[in-house]
């Protein structure tokens, strides 16, 4: 069985897949997907991803939301396989009207990264509106709106996995 996050009334988080490369859980439409070190070798984030929107989408879902956490420490681009991953994924993307990209970090380096991101999404043609940022918050405050009430538990639970990540590279 799924581990699953009580959020508040209404919003629960369920973990669809964690492994050592990434986590992804489902909280209503959203998707979300963190990337861990590592991921940029390793496919099955893309083929993850993948299963949770066709999964939202029999559920009855018209359309989804994705949220993509980049840690701060991500440094390799993906691999060739990971890139055909993506390619092969190309239908679940029509299923998305809202996505956020979120590289972590601040400085130079991290705004390298985001350029770098939203120029692959303008070359994928990525579906719906999609905004790179710097935050947890911000990627959820474009998905939802400022005001939406799962705002700040939704983005404790992300923060929360992101820190977790981290220390397991460190330890690992």
């Amino acid at each position: 069985m799924s581990k699953t996050f009580d959020l508040a009334p209404g919003c629960t988080a369920y973990v669809e897949e964690a492994t050592a490369h990434h986590w992804v859980a489902t909280c209503g439409t959203l998707v979300i997907l963190l990337l861990h070190e590592g991921s940029y070798a390793d496919p099955q984030h893309v083929r993850a991803g993948e299963r949770a929107i066709a999964r939202l989408v029999r559920r009855g879902a018209a359309a989804v939301q994705m949220l993509v956490i980049f840690p701060s420490t991500l440094s390799k681009p993906p691999s060739a396989e990971v890139r055909r991953a993506i390619v092969e994924a190309a239908s679940a993307k029509s299923k998305i009207d809202r996505a956020a990209g979120v590289v972590l970090g601040t400085g130079f380096m991290s705004a390298i990264h985001r350029g770098a991101v939203t120029g692959i999404l303008a070359l994928v043609g990525a579906p719906g509106i999609v905004r790179v940022v710097s935050s947890v918050t911000e990627g959820l405050e474009h998905i939802y709106g400022r005001h939406a009430s799962t705002l700040a538990p939704l983005a404790r639970l992300c923060d929360e996995r992101v820190a977790e990540g981290a220390r397991a590279a460190t330890l690992g």
